[in-house]
């Protein structure tokens, strides 16, 4: 029996800060005692940022979607979906949300790049931000 490829990175869908991780020990911090928890691990980290970034377009499609808590098979189904055919969750009619002035607190998740590797910029709603690679680089929020 051959032994099991590990996989080279992973997307929490649901856990304590959805985002994209190449550790898995990370992954494993970001679930533990999360009830629901939901996540994949893919052979490359482009598959994994183009699942994630399905999971996030599909939960910007509307407010319903933002707040859903999803499971294994419908996370599955959504990738899927979202890659192949995004007009399958087409919103009949958008819906105007208004934001509030009032500042507010948002905590962030850095990950810094070593040898060369990019950096990544995570916030506990899913927004993913890559930084490349150069002399002083800096994330905008």
């Amino acid at each position: 029996m051959a032994a099991h490829k590990p996989k080279k990175a992973h997307v929490v869908v649901e856990g304590h800060c959805p985002g994209v991780y190449e550790n898995y020990n990370d992954v494993k911090v970001q679930c533990t005692h999360y009830t629901g928890k939901v996540h994949f691990g893919y052979d490359s980290l482009e598959e994994a940022r183009c699942a994630f970034k399905a999971v996030c377009d599909w939960r910007a499609l509307s407010p319903q979607n933002a707040v859903e808590k999803l499971t294994i098979a419908k996370a599955k189904y959504v990738i899927n979906q979202m890659q192949r055919d995004p007009s399958v969750f087409k919103v009949d009619e958008p819906q105007i949300v208004e934001k509030s002035c009032i500042e507010s607190e948002v905590a962030l998740i850095c990950v810094i790049g070593i040898k060369g590797a990019e950096s990544t910029i995570a916030t506990c709603a899913g927004e993913t931000r890559v930084v490349t690679v150069s002399q002083g680089a800096s994330g905008s929020a």
